[in-house]
């Protein structure tokens, strides 16, 4: 990663023209392309703007062929020097901001959090509500996405409400990867829900809107990584329907909707799973549609966009980034 962040640094260099290019951002993963970032800024004396679309050192899954307290220490040792000549650090999620902050105080208001979020402009597939009540969930299920909790809560609902498959039903859509060893239909069965659940093969974009259009309750599942936000959380957003998030208290999807009207649950507290999914299969039969959660658009790609172009255009209202000399 170091020697092609430093082939492109120099490819960069050769492109520079002063007067013309006032700042340079780096974006990764791969890492490696802020240390070509670094090495470029203290070239040209241009600021350094370092945008983590994951964490670094702090990442919370290392992939099994690097994975060793080398690879941690070799992460550290380059987010340091990058992080002391970046002009603005750029985290993923106000938990990912945070975490940083705590490992480098000195540095702490120069890092701040730019989210994914969601486009505005996308027109909605329409969709005629019948009477099936249908939980819905879109993308992969892989690693630690169990969906054992949210099946065992639905089991609940059916049995307590005597619901059929033409009344109730959860639904996938994507690649589904197995579980602990078991497919999501096996799940499905050992709850009793193998007559209620589906999946369907991954389709196109329009074809995941379409999906998601039909669904009562988007569902996102559990993940360990306690610093990032599925993408699917912020798609979602856009859909009048009811949002259940499986996330655990003060990670990053639970942060970002702390103040929203979704429903953030501890991912094995089966209980409160079932008191969501009654009082909304209750809300729907009465005829109730819930407001996007996107209404406002704070969570929106411009929105995010817009912080950091201002944060980007208040580095460069100060006096030029002296850099490092050199070497």
């Amino acid at each position: 990663d170091r020697a092609w962040a430093y082939e492109a640094a120099g490819v960069a260099r050769s492109l520079f023209t002063p007067g013309l290019h006032r700042v340079i951002v780096s974006c990764g993963p791969p890492h490696g392309a802020h240390d070509g970032g670094r090495r470029l800024s203290t070239v040209t004396m241009l600021p350094f703007v370092m945008d983590l679309r994951d964490p670094w050192s702090l990442v919370e899954r290392w992939y099994e062929s690097i994975a060793s307290p080398f690879s941690t220490w070799i992460a550290s040792r380059h987010e340091r020097h990058a992080l002391q000549q970046a002009a603005l650090v750029v985290m993923n999620t106000e938990r990912a901001r945070a975490a940083m902050q705590k490992v480098y105080p000195a540095e702490a208001s120069r890092i701040i959090s730019v989210m994914n979020g969601y486009d505005e402009d996308e027109v909605l597939p329409s969709y005629r509500r019948g009477k099936r009540f249908m939980l819905a969930y879109a993308g992969t299920v892989y690693l630690d996405r169990s969906p054992e909790a949210l099946f065992a809560a639905a089991a609940r609902l059916v049995a307590e409400l005597e619901l059929t498959p033409r009344t109730f039903g959860v639904e996938f859509m994507g690649k589904v990867d197995r579980i602990n060893g078991l497919s999501i239909e096996t799940i499905a069965s050992k709850a009793g829900l193998n007559a209620f659940v589906r999946v369907h093969p991954p389709g196109s974009r329009r074809e995941a809107a379409k999906f998601l259009a039909r669904g009562a309750v988007l569902v996102s599942l559990p993940q360990d990584s306690e610093m990032a936000v599925p993408s699917k959380v912020f798609e979602y957003m856009r859909y009048p329907a009811w949002l259940l998030a499986l996330a655990r208290v003060g990670s990053a999807t639970e942060i970002l909707l702390r103040d929203t009207a979704a429903d953030v649950v501890e991912p094995d507290d089966v209980g409160r799973i079932f008191a969501i999914l009654l009082r909304h299969y209750q809300d729907y039969q009465d005829g109730e549609s819930p407001a996007p959660i996107a209404s406002g658009g704070r969570f929106s790609r411009r929105a995010q966009a817009d912080i950091l172009f201002d944060a980007i255009d208040r580095l460069l209202l100060k006096p030029r980034h002296a850099g490092t000399p050199p070497a």
